[in-house]
């Protein structure tokens, strides 16, 4: 796999990357704003049945888990998000869902994943990957709570990148890693 690294934003994690205080809570409030339309698309390629369980990895202000819980009304929808500051937004957003206890949030980083084996029929990460402590690792762990024949889906909205030539790498280097984890997980040589 090339080592291009067009994954990771330039700079360090700011405020949106992983929202903190006064400053993150704002962060959320944008992002619960601006990324609707992104989030409805990423949820739509899910395919979405009423009994799923669904997980989030990164859920931000809960937009996706809002829209997950109207769709798996029988399921359950549970989040991880690195952030308290999101956790808390989130669970406002979503206080119906959770009050029934449709949905499930808490603080969490996707390389270690505080469920068991085969948990989820679906999982679903928008505009994070990036900020994964390492995606190849992460992915085992992803992999490691799907069911077999689950579904992954990464949405990714790289504001960065300089042209089309990065989207395009970017989606190659993304493309490696998943096909990297698939070949070491799955295939028994």
């Amino acid at each position: 796999m090339p080592n291009t690294n067009k994954l990771q934003p330039p700079g360090k994690p700011n405020v949106f990357g992983l929202p903190a205080g006064f400053l993150g809570a704002i962060a959320g409030w944008i992002m619960g704003r601006t990324g609707v339309e992104h989030n409805r698309w990423a949820v739509s390629l899910l395919n979405v049945r009423a009994d799923d369980a669904i997980l989030e990895i990164g859920f931000g202000p809960g937009v996706s888990i809002q829209l997950l819980a109207r769709l798996a009304v029988r399921g359950r929808v549970t989040g991880v998000d690195p952030s308290p500051v999101m956790v808390r937004q989130a669970t406002r957003r979503n206080a119906a869902a959770v009050r029934a206890g449709r949905v499930a949030l808490q603080a969490g980083s996707v390389d270690a994943l505080p469920f068991a084996d085969a948990q989820f029929d679906k999982v679903l990460s928008v505009n994070n990957i990036m900020l994964w402590p390492g995606p190849h690792e992460s992915l085992r762990e992803v992999y490691r709570v799907l069911k077999p024949g689950g579904l992954l889906v990464i949405a990714l909205n790289p504001r960065w990148a300089k042209n089309a030539g990065d989207v395009e790498q970017m989606g190659r280097e993304l493309f490696d890693h998943v096909a990297q984890e698939i070949n070491e997980s799955f295939i028994t040589i």
